[in-house]
């Protein structure tokens, strides 16, 4: 992250501000710099290392900024495309044909290869198992309807399943939200245009932003604290279809 003159001059105000109103820290450097002596050599990293704090304190605000609007980009990004699990990987195969078949047969949804901007498989090849295709629409409205039929799937008893291109954050969020839910509380929470939400028994939404989120009393106790056990580095590579379908269930992506 590139200090600008700007930032520069927030970071330095930031610093003061610390100084003057932190009573501990004052008297920490005092007492460092009347307890040696006037050496500066002792004094020096010792009040370094206090004055730092703030410093820290300052970046890693500004880096949850950062972060927090990456990932708002990276959603934004995300909400013309879908992935799909499910389809069985042959060699040579044409991707655009097998996504605008298959969801006109089975979703009813009159597509042409033309309204595809871009599709491919992700993740590294695993013998036996067809990879997620990722398909990139040129209309998010088309999006939005193709979602919304999927409930179709279900009925069908299909084994292939249409969910969100998440991003890692939220894709980590939600896994981690519902593996800290019991059975019957799984279903509640659901995914809208990249987001993670709790439905409510009034069908209302109840935004879920970090892994710090308690659910209230009458949902259930528990506390989003623990890690994920998987890496997060590679999540939208290496989750399993049966992850997925934790997600959307025919239902998890709630897009209507």
């Amino acid at each position: 992250m590139a200090l600008t003159p700007f930032s520069l001059n927030d970071l330095k105000n930031s610093m003061i501000e610390q100084i003057k109103g932190n009573l501990e820290m004052q008297n920490t450097v005092t007492n460092v710099i009347t307890t040696n002596n006037n050496d500066w050599n002792i004094i020096a990293p010792k009040v370094a290392e206090v004055l730092l704090a703030p410093v820290i304190e300052h970046l890693n605000s500004r880096l949850t900024v950062v972060e927090s609007k990456m990932n708002d980009l990276e959603r934004y990004h995300r909400t013309w495309s879908l992935r799909f699990l499910g389809f069985q990987e042959e060699r040579n195969e044409i991707i655009p044909n097998k996504i605008t078949a298959f969801l006109n047969k089975n979703l009813n949804i009159n597509l042409c290869e033309d309204q595809i901007e871009n599709c491919h498989r992700v993740g590294k090849p695993v013998r036996g198992k067809g990879r997620p295709i990722i398909v990139r629409f040129y209309s998010r409205p088309l999006r939005q309807q193709i979602l919304r039929a999927t409930y179709l799937l279900k009925q069908n008893k299909s084994n292939v399943f249409i969910v969100e291109d998440l991003t890692r954050k939220t894709l980590e969020l939600f896994h981690f939200v519902r593996a800290s839910l019991p059975a019957d509380k799984k279903r509640s929470v659901i995914t809208r245009n990249g987001r993670v939400y709790r439905k409510n028994p009034d069908n209302t939404l109840t935004p879920i932003t970090d892994f710090s989120c308690k659910d209230d009393a009458n949902q259930t106790s528990a506390i989003y604290t623990s890690q994920l056990s998987h890496s997060s580095n590679s999540l939208h590579q290496q989750h399993s279809k049966n992850d997925y379908l934790v997600q959307h269930d025919n239902g998890g992506c709630d897009d209507t």
